[in-house]
């Protein structure tokens, strides 16, 4: 809370005023996160390209931010899937919600070329795996795995694009 009212330079009652309490603020900051990070990544793959450049741009976006940045803190939707899904249904509904439209966003982007195209199935088991690919990522840099294993992955998620 000291961190958040530094931030904002609002007091604790301030906050719990437009809030409600510290569950209403983490549940609206991942609102937040979701219409801001999770939809700038969805818009990644949903501009004109080849399937392989729309992905390809989702994760060199995410590889050059975090070199940027040196960002070792992962993702707020990578935490609170770990974290707070597991036991809050509210935060597994959100978690579930953002992973959804990332699969969905995926399997546009795979929808543009062979033999994804004209195969569903296949179309969305591709799509989970970058996900998976996506959180896998996210989540071991902030565990501080160096950084230069992480394009060999990536390399090896969109091999067969």
């Amino acid at each position: 809370m000291q961190d958040i009212e530094q931030a904002t330079g609002l007091k604790k009652q301030s906050l719990y005023r437009l809030f409600g309490n510290k569950r209403q603020m983490y549940l609206q900051a991942l609102l937040h996160y979701e219409s801001h990070e999770v939809a700038n990544g969805i818009q990644l793959l949903l501009q004109q390209g080849t399937t392989r450049e729309r992905i390809t741009r989702f994760f060199d976006h995410f590889l050059k931010e975090v070199r940027a940045t040196a960002d070792s803190r992962g993702c707020f939707f990578c935490s609170a899937c770990s974290e707070q899904a597991p036991s809050d249904p509210t935060t597994r509904e959100h978690v579930f919600r953002m992973m959804n439209s990332l699969c969905d966003a995926f399997d546009t982007a795979l929808a543009q070329s062979a033999p994804w195209q004209d195969d569903p199935a296949l179309r969305h088991e591709k799509a989970c795996h970058l996900v998976t690919t996506f959180i896998g990522l996210r989540t071991i840099t902030r565990g501080g795995l160096p950084l230069d294993m992480v394009p060999a992955t990536i390399a090896n998620a969109i091999a067969d694009l």
